[in-house]
């Protein structure tokens, strides 16, 4: 189970286009990341439903090339 960091910012890009992307190989084992994604969308969704959000466009790979991912979600 792996997915590159680039295949990775691709599939945000592509649900979040406006978004500031920060994103980071915790363990260097493109398995475990850290993701801060900054989208104006975000503004006036609660927080819980901004992290669904990002689930759902992450839902493909995670289950199957990510093992983790820490999220954290902001507007601008």
């Amino acid at each position: 189970m792996a997915i590159s960091e680039e295949e990775l910012l691709l599939i945000l890009q592509q649900k979040f286009p406006n978004a500031k992307i920060k994103l980071k190989d915790l363990a260097g084992d493109q398995d475990h990341y850290s993701l801060e994604i900054n989208d104006p969308s975000f503004k006036n969704i609660p927080l819980v439903k901004q992290h669904k959000l990002v689930n759902t466009a992450l839902a493909e790979v995670l289950h199957s090339k990510l093992h983790a991912i820490t999220i954290k979600t902001k507007h601008y």
